[in-house]
């Protein structure tokens, strides 16, 4: 097969190329990529990779920008995440005119392209995990500000990502309290989320002691070593998100036995339990792609604006209760299997033996 995205990346779609073209390349499938590829990414010794042109039986595309270039060889799968609603009306016309499959990191996202016109049989889901050999319980952790409660926040400060939202029930929850303290850990702020992110806001809650409580923000690369000792070194992540196609943020906090708060009736609905979990209620905003600048659908664009209320009051609980904190975090613990990659890649491997037999 020929596998079309990017091998070198730190961002969430590159760690799940490399996640599951090294299981499919484990199954025995042989995988073609395009040339260099993979960059100065070292490739596992055990895939079969090849970069000159040969026959293909299946190829994959799971990149961004989408590739909707109607040239491929073998079937054609586009697996494309999504986090607002109906998907594109482009892509909708693709997948139905040109791919043979779609597939989809999990229910929600499904739910999308089927809202957004979609055949229903030619969306699949293939779900994303976490390298369990990282992201554990037992690893080493850092040192941070001493604290009776630590929260994190990992990822894009943008507002898809609900860090508005955070900023404004952090300041709400705990006014001129030392006792707490929030770690925002940033993502891409320099890079492809340059000019979303709400840097600035969170620099203005910094200034703003000792009215609000104590901040800390963390914008600097780390490995996935000393993002493990981050989340370990935490007691609760807290992601308010209003769209997100998995979360893969909070499978890695849950691996690391750090219970999570998030936002309820998203894509996180699929993997985290309720007993290693804070549930935020959300309401679902209908979006106007032309004011929010999306693509046009033939479906509804919508995403998920979380109880900034409910938010408060669970920081405040989960602040309040260690020993809720520890139940969860044992929670966690013991549900951590079912966040490994065997799933994903056993569901990308039926899908492709499928397609090459059709």
């Amino acid at each position: 097969m020929r596998w079309e995205g990017d091998l070198t990346g730190r961002h969430s779609l590159a760690v799940v190329n490399r996640a599951i073209v090294n299981g499919l390349s484990k199954a025995g499938i042989r995988i073609e990529l395009p040339p260099q590829a993979a960059g100065p990414y070292k490739l596992s010794p055990k895939w079969k990779v090849r970069e000159t042109p040969g026959d293909v039986d299946v190829t994959v595309r799971h990149g961004w920008p989408p590739n909707l270039d109607h040239d491929h060889r073998g079937k054609l799968v586009l697996w494309q995440p999504w986090e607002y609603g109906a998907i594109p009306r482009e892509w909708a016309t693709f997948v139905n005119d040109v791919a043979d499959e779609a597939w989809c990191y999990g229910t929600t996202v499904q739910r999308f392209y089927e809202e957004g016109g979609v055949a229903p049989e030619k969306v699949h889901t293939v779900p994303l995990g976490v390298d369990l050999a990282t992201f554990h319980h037992a690893g080493k952790r850092i040192e941070l500000p001493p604290a009776g409660c630590t929260f994190l926040f990992v990822g894009g400060t943008l507002h898809r990502k609900g860090i508005d939202v955070l900023l404004q029930a952090w300041c709400d929850a705990f006014p001129h309290r030392d006792d707490v303290l929030l770690v925002i850990k940033g993502f891409g702020s320099k890079t492809f989320y340059a000019n979303s992110s709400f840097d600035a806001m969170i620099a203005e809650v910094q200034r703003n002691r000792p009215l609000a409580p104590p901040l800390l923000y963390v914008d600097a690369d780390v490995s996935d070593d000393e993002l493990a000792s981050l989340y370990r070194s935490c007691d609760v992540l807290v992601h308010p998100y209003r769209g997100e196609g998995f979360g893969l943020t909070a499978a890695e906090a849950l691996a690391c036995g750090t219970p999570v708060m998030v936002t309820q009736g998203g894509s996180t609905d699929d993997f985290v339990p309720a007993d290693a979990s804070w549930q935020i209620p959300s309401t679902r905003t209908v979006l106007d792609p032309k004011v929010v600048g999306l693509p046009e659908t033939d479906g509804e664009a919508y995403w998920l604006e979380p109880d900034r209320g409910a938010l408060v009051a669970a920081m405040r609980e989960a602040a309040a209760d260690a020993e809720a904190r520890t139940l969860a975090a044992k929670a966690a613990r013991v549900h951590r299997d079912s966040l490994s990659w065997k799933a994903g890649i056993d569901a990308a491997i039926q899908r492709v033996r499928v397609l090459a037999n059709a």
